[in-house]
């Protein structure tokens, strides 16, 4: 049965601004996932259901999350900086600020996923590896809140008022190519089933 994690089914390529959100969603609930899982087992066996929400949480940020930061930044970023509304122009070096702090995340990011990849193929992590996983989880978990509560309060709403709706629609048909999907059947394409960005 498919699931839904955060925004509905009215949530399409459609509405690329309520898709960003929607990952947003779903970047918190993998973390939570994640730290969930980290605190009740420490570093130890798995049972299966832990397996399979590990194995989520790294599929979700190795394939989705990427394109969920391309989608900003190759989509949504440049168009802000084209434009010459003066809340668009005052946003500026909160984007790359805001492009900046992707690539300090994923250093982190990756290091967790590194942990988590070795603990499913081991079974277990040595108690050292364990307690840096768990060490990783705050600064993960605080830098993406901070990052993605900016990006909910400031850019997407500056660009819900500025971009115009011939933007948005190409800003959409380049988020769903970016998936494979076929832009004229994104409307086809609601967020919500498993996990996929």
């Amino acid at each position: 049965m498919p699931i839904t994690i955060g925004r509905g089914p009215e949530v399409t390529f459609t509405n690329p601004l309520g898709w960003l959100r929607g990952c947003h969603d779903r970047i918190a609930h993998f973390l939570k996932v994640l730290a969930t899982v980290a605190i009740r087992r420490q570093w130890g066996a798995l049972h299966r259901a832990d397996r399979e929400a590990l194995e989520a949480f790294l599929r979700y940020f190795r394939e989705a999350a990427p394109k969920h930061t391309e989608d900003e930044e190759q989509s949504l970023f440049p168009r802000l900086k084209e434009s010459t509304a003066p809340s668009a122009v005052a946003l500026r070096p909160t984007l790359d600020a805001l492009a900046a702090e992707h690539r300090t995340i994923q250093k982190i990011q990756s290091e967790a996923e590194q942990l988590v990849e070795r603990w499913l193929m081991e079974g277990q992590l040595l108690p050292h590896e364990g307690k840096r996983l768990l060490a990783l989880l705050p600064p993960l978990q605080g830098s993406y809140e901070k990052h993605m509560e900016v990006e909910d309060r400031e850019v997407f709403s500056v660009a819900a008022r500025v971009l115009t709706a011939s933007q948005m629609v190409a800003m959409g048909r380049e988020m769903a190519k970016r998936r494979g999907i076929d832009p004229d059947l994104a409307i086809a394409y609601p967020m919500e089933g498993p996990p996929a960005d």
